[in-house]
């Protein structure tokens, strides 16, 4: 995991220029989704709703964009983490040939 919170991702993100706090008073019925939906349509940054009126701020497109997800996976591509996930499918999978490979796969 890149980060221990979603403190720290949000902090990344504004220090990679990949946030924008939106601090005035924005519905999080009306105008939260229209403004968030105008956002990814252009392809920008993550939103931080400030002041929604419910007592917490909302953040939102913070996946949005293939850096940001690079970001929070802790890596330079997202290729990176296929091959992981393609290599673990691979161990799981094959065919274990001795028991000492056997026992290994068991959960611990």
């Amino acid at each position: 995991m890149a980060y221990k919170s979603l403190a720290q991702f949000v902090a990344a993100l504004e220090a990679e220029g990949e946030l924008k706090r939106v601090k005035e008073f924005v519905d999080p019925r009306l105008q939260i989704t229209e403004i968030a939906d105008r956002y990814i349509k252009n392809e920008g940054p993550a939103l931080l709703f400030e002041n929604t009126g419910t007592g917490f701020p909302l953040l939102i497109n913070a996946l949005g964009s293939e850096k940001r997800m690079c970001m929070a996976l802790g890596v330079d591509k997202l290729d990176t983490i296929a091959e992981d996930i393609e290599a673990l499918f691979k161990t799981l999978t094959s065919p274990k040939q001795s028991l000492a490979d056997k026992v290994m796969m068991l959960p611990q």
